[in-house]
């Protein structure tokens, strides 16, 4: 969960490059996951926050910009492994990619072991 992370969707939705919708798609341990991550990562000033699972999406502007801007400086390869990536993440449960980050080295200096409450779930 990184609050940087939520910073640039904020700022991508509200410049019009990214839409955002509700979706209630979670299965039974879901909910339960997500609040202990909602209560690991709390705002500055202290309020709870509310999980709504939303659905991201390039715009039309997203899209004119990926196309005109960004795709053709891309390798063939470089769109396979995207296009791949795209299908594992958007097919994976929250589960399954809490699992491989708590789990992969390379993401242990993002791991607060002591604040965290799905750790011991996950290691």
């Amino acid at each position: 969960m990184s609050t940087t992370v939520l910073e640039d969707l904020e700022f991508f939705r509200k410049i019009h490059f990214i839409e955002s919708k509700n979706i209630n798609s979670l299965d039974s341990e879901e909910p339960e996951e997500m609040s202990a991550i909602f209560e690991d990562v709390r705002l500055g000033d202290g309020n709870d926050v509310e999980y709504i699972e939303e659905e991201y999406s390039l715009s039309d502007i997203g899209k004119k910009y990926i196309e005109e801007k960004i795709i053709n400086l891309l390798s063939d390869n470089q769109k396979n492994l995207l296009r791949k990536l795209k299908k594992q993440f958007n097919s994976a449960s929250l589960d399954v990619i809490l699992r491989y980050i708590y789990n992969n080295e390379k993401y242990a200096k993002y791991i607060q072991k002591d604040k965290s409450k799905i750790y011991d779930k996950y290691k």
